[in-house]
């Protein structure tokens, strides 16, 4: 009889212990460092040349156009149409590049080289429903 409880005993214990084990941890805790170094430092790095880029462009062109990333040194930049790349191309090389590279040069960044490419989004205003919306 002794035996018997004994093993009851340890059933018990096992089993408390069983319930008192931890949930899975099933949050996206786990992507914070991932999602840190992917999307936050990046935009951190375009966000700094938002505000000179809309200076620096007459408004009629930087409606039209879209900063898309910053890597390396290389800020890369979507345009609507190829009427306003052509534009933006020429100011460009007029001396907002330099000009741009002055302002931004000491802080999160520095600016390179400008990529223009076609970006169909460019265009789009935030309060314009997308297409198949």
């Amino acid at each position: 009889m002794d035996r018997k409880r004994q093993l009851e005993q340890l059933r018990l214990r096992r089993t408390s212990e069983r319930l008192r084990r931890r949930e899975a941890d099933l949050s996206l805790g786990f992507m914070a460092k991932q999602f840190k170094a992917e999307v936050e430092r990046p935009w951190k790095k375009v966000e700094a040349a938002t505000d000179v880029w809309m200076a620096l462009l007459p408004s009629s062109i930087a409606e039209r156009t879209r900063l898309q990333g910053l890597d390396r040194g290389v800020l890369r930049v979507g345009v609507s149409d190829s009427a306003t790349l052509y534009e933006l191309d020429r100011l460009l090389r007029g001396g907002v590049q330099r000009e741009l590279q002055r302002r931004v040069k000491g802080g999160v960044v520095s600016i390179r080289k400008i990529r223009l490419s076609l970006d169909p989004l460019a265009s789009r205003h935030d309060d314009e429903p997308e297409m198949g919306a």
